[in-house]
This record gives C-alpha cells, structure tokens and sequence, in this order.
C-alpha cells in the first residue's frame, strides 16, 4: 500500500508543476505511475476487500462510449446512426475509399487519446478511494493540498512581477501563462477548486478554549496548541490565494467564486456547530480579499470592459465560438462529433476565416454536448449527480466534526470548477482534470466515512469484486496500451501514419511542378504559398495505402486532403479524386482560403480559367488576405 501512495503522491505533487501535465511527455509519466500504483495497490491487498466508489457505473459507460465512438462500423451503420457524420466522409475519405469502414469520431486518434485520458481518471478515482480511507491519509493528503495552494500561489505571484511570459522562471511561454499554467484563467480555476477546502480548514482549525481557566492558562494553552498552528497556516495561504486569484485577473473567476462561497456558508450554516462564528470569519475572509482586490481594480474592470467595445457589441472570441458552436449540437445530437474532435470539426463551422485557431469551445458543458452528443452528456450528467447526491446525504448524517468541514470544502470546490467550466476548459487541463477527480473521491470518503482512533476512514466494501478485476485489468491495459499510445503519439507513429511523420516536409511539396506548362513555378512557390520548396521524390515515395490509411485517421484534416489530392493527381494520375479532395480541404481544412488559392491554381493549370476565377474570388470573400495572391495570380495567368 505504502508504495503505490507514494507513487500517487508524486503524481499529487509534482504534476501541477510539471506544466500542469500538458506536455506529452508528463502526461505519459502520469498515466504510467497511476497504473503502476493500481497494480501495487491490487497485490498488496488481493484478499481484502475493496469499496466502491460512488458514480462508477456511468464512468465506466461514459469510457465503453468513447470506445465505441473509435470503433471502426461498415458505412451504411454509420449513415444510419448520424446522417451528419458521414457526409463529411462521403465528400473526403469515401472519394478513395468507397468500402471503408468509418468511425463515429471523426478524429479517432484524438479521441482514442481522450479515452486514455478517461481511463487514468477513473483508475486514479478508484485508487485515490481504497488509499484516502488507509490509516492518516486523509488528513494529511488534506494537508498536502494547502500546502500545495500556498507554494503555488507564491510562485505563481512572484512568477507574474518579475518574469512575465515565462512558465516558473524556466520555459517561454504566452503573455497569459501563469505558474506552471501556459493560461492564468486555468491557473486561478485550480486555484478556486482547492480555494474551498483551504478555508474550510481554516475554520474547523479554530481552537476552543477551555472557559473555566484564566487569561495566562489560556495563552499557555494556545501557544501549545496544535490547532493554532493549523489556523495561523492556513490563514496564510488563504491570503496567498486569494491575492494569485486577484492578480491573475481571472473574469471568470471572479464570478464563480463568489457564487461557490455562497454555497459554502449555506452548509456550514446549516450542517457546523459553531455556526455564527463560522459565519463571521467567512465574512472577515471576504472582506480581505476585496481590501486585496481593490488593489487591483484597474487591472479586472479592463479586462471585463474588453468584452465589449462602445458600441456594446460583445466582442469576446467566446462568444463567437458559442455561436459557430450551436449548429454543431443541432448537427450531431445524439452521438457528437467524437471527444477531443473539436478543433477538428469546429474548422466547417467557423463563421470568421482568420488566423484564429481554437482548440476548445471555453465552454466544457457545450463541448461536451458536441463531442459526446446527448449520450456523452447524459453519462457525464449522471456520474456528478452521483457524485454530489451521495456527498449531500453522507453529510446529512456526518458526525465528525473534521469530516464535515473536508466534505464540505470538497463539495464546494467540485461546485466551483463546475461552474468555471461554463466560462472555460479547465477540464481539458489534465492536472485541473486529475485534481478534480481527487476532490471526488476525498468527499466520497469524507462524506460517507467514520473516523477511527487511529485516523482511519471506515467505508462499507463492495459487496462484489469488480473494484479489483477493474484495478488489475484496467491498470495493465492503462501501462501498456496508454505508454503505446503516448510513445506513438511523441514519435508521430500512430498505426497508418507514417505519413505523418513527414507531414511538414510533405506539405512543403512542389506538387504544381507537373503544372509548369500552365503555371510558372515561381508564381506558385512566391505568391501563392511561400516558402514552398520542391519534394516531389518524398510524395511520390508514399503508396495509396499510406495516403488512404493517414486520411482515413483525420478525414478532416486540410493538409492531408490537400496532400492527397496532390498525390493523386500526381502520382495516381487520377484528376476526379484529386479534385474532389481540393474541394474537401476548402471546405473543410484551417484557413480555408488558402486552400482554395491552391484549388484556383490547380484549375489554372487543368486550363479552366472560368472555374478558377470564381474559386479565386471565394477566396477573397473568406479573407482579405486572400487579395494579393489572388490578383498575382490572375495577373501571370493573363499574361
């Protein structure tokens, strides 16, 4: 047992500052340490039995439906199941490949990562259970957690006035980064989640002093008192966060967190003993932070008044994702687009053709709507409900007076990156992710537990051993397919995509040497696409197995269809299929423009100058930027 604690205690720790998991690399030691730990957890304890945690059922379906989503299913179920999946694949990956079997996402490899990215949750869920409920864990993974808060918010803070724009002093990194975070509004979400439980240590740490005893017996009795060191603690780091929240000017932030504080004050009021004094403090905490906050107050209303401009038109990049988001849902209803595909799709759908491109919806309930269809939705829906239902009525009968300021921390801090997650993506951080799910599991065992002399939690096991069948076979599914995944995935070798490996070098292609006859060279490579030097030995190395199979994983994708189509057009000698693909990558690829650009001169050089000329002024009506090489090539094409 001690050993998989501490392997998850490294996770636990040094995770937020590894860059809050976003590289491959720490997200790939995460999942490997976490199936480690479930492994060594599971051998040390084959004969004891588990518990179970609450919301397991609709996790475990949540993870067989991303499954599903990468499941390859003959064309004609896929029609069936959602018409607006496959005409994406009927204009792109069925143009080569007409008996091909097709996904539900329509960027599996993606989605495929997210289903490793589930899994390490869930196992670590049901891990965080089984260990927080092992003698004195519990109150010192509590501990750990403030600790955590108070470095990270001095560091953060430090970080922010002296080295802006670097990630802890180390590593370049955006104006917005903050912390180990690359974006503060992620940090100060983090932050906010654990902000709860902070204070809910700091109020249980208040110590009670003996009435009966005078003044100097008192103060002998304080400075002893190992509940006033507690309290002095926290009470630091309570400042400390509360001025990295300030600075980090985070909007959404400032509106969560408050509504989160709220709810928090509801349930010491209802469920603490010192009840007004609570309440007091929760007051006192409040008006310190606005006294630190009106420091700053410059600094949040401009960012609030860049939401909008003097004409009130709200001009926030949200909110136009929200809007270009909506027909997405109404689209993809039932089954989505496939999770972690957004970026992916959104690209049909974006009304502004400009250099923006967006990973994400800053909405997880939206994106999770479009990626996860009304399915995805309902399963997700169904765990929190879980979640917060068994918290609530384990709560309703807790006696510890401990345990009842931890769950009620906890159930606060799960409320507040919930409510975040309207305004933002924090779950798509997979240090948010992982520690959300930890605040989960502590309520869990807070909640619903009984705390012994020896500050163990006793839980009711499971009555069935699924918990550990899941742990073993979870974990080594996790440890071997997770780290084949994520080593392919930091070598670019994903099964079918060696193409991708050379995807810039290939994109680079001097496809229009063939058309130099109608086109001189020098146009396509200076005006058209610069930068573009000749590859013409690398493209035609790749085989029609290569080329199909590397569409076939991001049907999407404008460099692949675009690359496509130049390989059939020129290797293949097949025009129809390589017109077809050029059609798909405007239609489909970022910035759309330039692929239309390329669909112009290709029909210039095929010597279909009406055709050409009506794609060049589309061009022009996605982007200005389109004008300049629009006119040069009309320009050397009428010469």
């Amino acid at each position: 047992m001690k050993s998989s604690l501490v392997l998850l205690l490294v996770v636990f720790f040094v995770l937020p500052f590894a860059f809050a998991g976003v590289d491959r690399v720490v997200f790939a030691t995460a999942e490997a340490l976490i199936a480690v730990s479930c492994l060594l957890f599971l051998w040390g304890n084959r004969r004891q039995p588990l518990v179970q945690p609450p919301g397991m059922l609709p996790l475990l379906l949540l993870l067989a439906w991303m499954g599903l989503q990468v499941l390859p299913l003959p064309a004609v179920v896929v029609e069936l199941l959602s018409p607006a999946t496959y005409t994406p694949y009927q204009a792109t990956l069925l143009v080569v490949e007409p008996d091909a079997w097709l996904c539900l996402s329509l960027d599996w490899p993606a989605t495929l990562d997210g289903v490793s990215r589930l899994a390490s949750y869930l196992l670590f869920y049901l891990l965080a259970v089984q260990l927080l409920a092992q003698q004195r864990v519990l109150p010192r993974v509590v501990m750990l957690q403030v600790v955590l808060v108070g470095v990270l918010a001095v560091l953060a803070a430090c970080q922010l006035f002296t080295a802006p724009g670097r990630l802890l002093w180390l590593r370049e990194a955006p104006v917005s980064a903050m912390g180990p975070w690359f974006n503060r509004d992620h940090f100060a979400g983090f932050i906010a989640m654990l902000f709860p439980l902070v204070f809910a240590l700091f109020l249980y740490s208040k110590p009670e002093l003996p009435l009966s005893v005078g003044l100097r017996d008192r103060l002998l009795y304080l400075v002893g008192s190992v509940r006033l060191r507690y309290l002095l603690f926290s009470g630091v780091v309570l400042v400390a966060a509360g001025f990295a929240l300030v600075v980090s000017t985070c909007r959404g932030t400032f509106l969560v967190l408050p509504l989160a504080m709220m709810l928090f004050c509801i349930l010491v009021l209802v469920l603490t003993r010192r009840r007004w004094l609570s309440l007091l403090l929760t007051v006192l905490i409040t008006l310190l932070l606005l006294a630190v906050t009106w420091g700053h107050l410059d600094s949040l209303l401009h960012r609030f008044a860049a939401l909008s401009e003097l004409d009130g038109v709200l001009r926030d990049a949200r909110w136009r994702i929200w809007q270009d988001s909506l027909p997405m849902v109404q689209s993809f209803p039932f089954f989505g687009i496939g999770f972690n595909a957004f970026s992916t799709v959104y690209l049909g759908f974006q009304s502004a053709v400009d250099e923006s491109f967006f990973y994400h919806v800053h909405n997880d309930v939206l994106e999770l709507l479009i990626e996860g269809g009304l399915v995805g939705f309902v399963l997700v829906g169904w765990f929190l409900l879980a979640v917060v239902r068994s918290g609530v009525k384990g709560l309703l009968y807790q006696s510890e007076e401990y345990l009842v300021y931890v769950s009620i921390g906890t159930l606060t801090g799960v409320c507040c990156l919930l409510l975040h997650s309207v305004v933002d993506f924090s779950f798509r951080v997979y240090a948010n992710g992982l520690f959300f799910f930890l605040l989960t599991a502590i309520l869990a065992v807070a909640a619903r537990g009984r705390m012994e002399q020896d500050l163990s939690i006793t839980l009711s096991p499971a009555t069935a051993g699924w918990p550990k069948l899941l742990l073993g076979f979870g974990g080594i599914v996790l440890l071997v397919g997770g780290s084949w995944l994520n080593l392919a995935q930091l070598g670019n070798e994903l099964p079918g995509d060696r193409y991708a490996r050379f995807i810039g070098a290939v994109a680079e292609s001097s496809y229009f040497k063939k058309q130099q006859q109608g086109l001189p060279q020098r146009l396509v490579f200076g005006t058209v696409l610069p930068g573009w030097e000749p590859s013409d030995a690398e493209l035609g190395g790749y085989s029609r197995e290569q080329i199909d199979a590397a569409l076939g994983m991001q049907p999407l994708n404008g460099d692949r269809l675009s690359m496509a189509g130049r390989w059939y057009d020129l290797v293949a000698g097949d025009p129809v299929r390589a017109e077809a693909l050029f059609r798909a990558a405007g239609r489909y690829g970022l910035f759309r423009y330039r692929y239309v650009l390329e669909y112009a001169a290709w029909l210039f050089g095929q010597g279909r100058v009406d055709e050409a000329r009506v794609q060049l002024r589309r061009a022009e009506e996605l982007s200005p930027k389109a004008r300049k090489a629009a006119a040069a090539l009309l320009r050397e094409w009428d010469s």
